[in-house]
């Protein structure tokens, strides 16, 4: 008997959990915002490659001959990332939430509220938002 018990209450806190909880949102992401983050994480691995050539050029790893080459290599991939991304522009400015405005699931509480009445969100202040 105590075993159904249990597997009903798991049962229903499963179906609860599923259908109760309301995921977030996620914003889709236009082709300017993915090519940006694409060109921000090959620069990232670029500067690290740069980085790691230094470290084992001072290490006595690579001859002169050697670092002078890679360094060069790395640095014109690194200026054709930089003009790739200044071809693709800056990023529109977001849009400031308002006070009380749930980002989360787009309800509208008093300003004075910290967070959400329907989903607990923590809301944007009226100090924070200028």
């Amino acid at each position: 008997m105590l075993l159904v018990v249990a597997c009903g209450s798991l049962a229903i806190a499963t179906l609860l959990y599923v259908f109760w909880v309301t995921p977030e949102l996620v914003a889709a992401k236009s082709h300017q915002e993915r090519e940006r983050e694409f060109l921000q994480e090959r620069k990232e691995v670029v500067y690290e490659n740069l980085r790691d050539l230094q470290m084992e050029y001072h290490m006595g790893k690579l001859s002169d001959q050697d670092y002078s080459q890679l360094k060069v290599h790395y640095q014109e991939q690194l200026a054709l990332l930089l003009y790739q991304a200044e071809q693709i522009g800056e990023p529109a400015p977001a849009a400031l939430p308002l006070p009380g405005h749930c980002l989360r699931c787009g309800k509208d509480n008093p300003a004075e509220n910290r967070f959400c009445g329907a989903c607990g969100q923590t809301l944007a202040q009226a100090e924070t938002v200028r």
